[in-house]
């Protein structure tokens, strides 16, 4: 009899399949887990990369402002370029070359962690208006690179002050209550009163906004826009200047008089003088200076700093004249101007008498932060340079006399170049 085996027994041999089903089962599980795992991670840091990358591209962005505000507001094509790279946030950005040709073509790096974002952009100053002045019968003069030019202003009464909250709102204020709007197309003029002579006009940092203008009717006058004309507010005595370091601003005027605005009321203050003044500017809420008429052989002189009183600082000098207006960029760069085109300047350490820069009076200077220029301007319509160095006089095309001047874009504002091209680099 023959008797058939079987080896392992059936039943053995189906375990020993279910077993081995399992064990080949849960290795592909975690084949798969482990897969999962590394595709996770790689999708982790290309989502990383990828944000690093997007903010690299914003520094160089960030950059190409930079360099067009500088060069807008004359720093020259050829100095553009940056020694180091300088922190913007969590990366850094750097022009690092320049070429000028037809237009100004500059190479900017942004970096974040290890991207890199390298844009070539092509500047053109043809259309950058880097300064307004203003002056008497409806004059207004725009300043693209070193020229001056008039555009219409739709009146022939006097300009007596223009102030750009940024590249494309200004206002400039004049006799007989006009008021002139700059949105960056062209100047609309209108009427407010015609029994208020206004003086000067200014806003907030960038908030074009927040603006005070004031002048005189009988007495004082000011009005307030955050997007309309406020109605008028009346001072003691007539205003001839005004400055708005902050959302605090501070005018000046007639026989010493001060006075400060701030949560939507005037508060008188205290300037420590009698004389007339005509010129105030102010670093900060707590910092201004402010000129006037002279006083024998002294120049006249206001500071406010630190606190909530003001101290009358005289200056002596057979050369002393009244001062009409005062600028500062920077507590050592700080300049006031006057009758027979006499300047003083102040370099931190206090002011001392510069000099003549004109044999007209001066009636306006303005300072910007971005490169510690500034601008003068006055009667038959003279117009001077400062470039760190010396100035140098510039020809407006006007003979009339120029009130008041202001760089486009103010403290931190934008004066802009024309962007004619870009492109990105791909290494």
């Amino acid at each position: 009899m023959c008797v058939q085996q079987h080896w392992p027994p059936a039943n053995s041999q189906r375990g020993s399949v279910s077993i081995v089903a399992l064990l080949l089962l849960a290795l592909i599980v975690m084949s798969m887990l482990v897969k999962t795992i590394l595709v996770s991670d790689v999708g982790i840091n290309d989502t990383l990369n990828l944000d690093d990358s997007i903010k690299a591209m914003f520094l160089a962005e960030s950059t190409v402002e930079r360099a067009s505000w500088n060069y807008a507001n004359s720093v020259a094509c050829a100095s553009l370029p940056e020694a180091s790279a300088i922190a913007l946030g969590s990366g850094t950005g750097q022009v690092t070359a320049a070429v000028l040709g037809t237009n100004c073509q500059i190479t900017v790096v942004g970096n974040v962690n290890s991207a890199v974002r390298t844009l070539q952009v092509e500047l053109n100053l043809s259309s950058a208006v880097s300064a307004w002045a203003v002056g008497k019968d409806g004059v207004i003069l725009q300043r693209v690179g070193t020229t001056w030019s008039a555009v219409a202003s739709g009146t022939t009464e006097d300009f007596k002050g223009v102030f750009c909250a940024n590249s494309s709102n200004c206002f400039a204020v004049g006799k007989k209550g006009i008021v002139s709007s700059w949105s960056g197309g062209a100047w609309s003029t209108s009427v407010i009163d015609s029994d208020e002579d206004y003086e000067d006009v200014a806003c907030a940092p960038n908030n074009p906004n927040y603006c005070v203008l004031v002048g005189k009717d009988d007495d004082g006058v000011a009005r307030f826009w955050n997007g309309a004309w406020s109605g008028v507010m009346l001072l003691a005595e007539d205003l001839k200047s005004v400055a708005c370091p902050t959302t605090t601003c501070y005018a000046v005027g007639k026989d010493g008089f001060g006075s400060r605005y701030q949560s939507s009321a005037w508060n008188t203050e205290n300037l420590s003088t009698s004389e007339d003044m005509n010129g105030v500017d102010c670093l900060s809420a707590s910092n201004c200076w402010a000129v006037g008429k002279k006083q024998g052989n002294n120049f006249t002189f206001a500071e406010r700093s630190g606190s909530t009183t003001w101290t009358e600082i005289t200056v002596s000098s057979t050369a002393k004249q009244d001062l009409n207006d005062v600028s500062c960029s920077a507590a050592s760069n700080c300049w006031a101007v006057g009758k027979n085109g006499r300047a003083l300047r102040n370099t931190g350490s206090g002011w001392s008498y510069y000099g003549a820069i004109s044999s007209r009076e001066l009636e306006g200077v303005d300072c910007v932060a971005s490169d510690n220029t500034c601008l003068a301007v006055g009667k038959n319509g003279v117009a001077y340079y400062w470039d760190g160095s010396a100035w140098a006089a510039e020809t407006t095309g006007t003979t009339e006399t120029l009130e008041s001047v202001h760089y486009v874009g103010g403290s931190g504002g934008a004066g802009g170049a024309s962007i004619v091209s870009w492109r990105e680099i791909i290494n």
